[in-house]
């Protein structure tokens, strides 16, 4: 099964937010995502940096 380069970019991009050594270009992996892909990227940052409560609760909120 091969994944498409957007979603190889989130893999990558996982791999960077919990272990920095491995390469990540942000703008070609951001050029390679529609919507969806976005908010994956945006929910994972915000686990990363442990504001997932936060981010919930104001999605509850709309």
């Amino acid at each position: 099964m091969d994944l498409s380069t957007g979603f190889r970019n989130i893999v990558a991009l996982a791999a960077n937010l919990f272990n920095p050594v491995n390469k990540f270009n942000l703008m070609e992996a951001m050029n390679s995502w529609g919507p969806e892909l976005i908010a994956v990227f945006e929910s994972a940052v915000a686990i990363r940096a442990g504001r997932a409560a936060v981010i919930q609760v104001l999605d509850l909120a709309e």
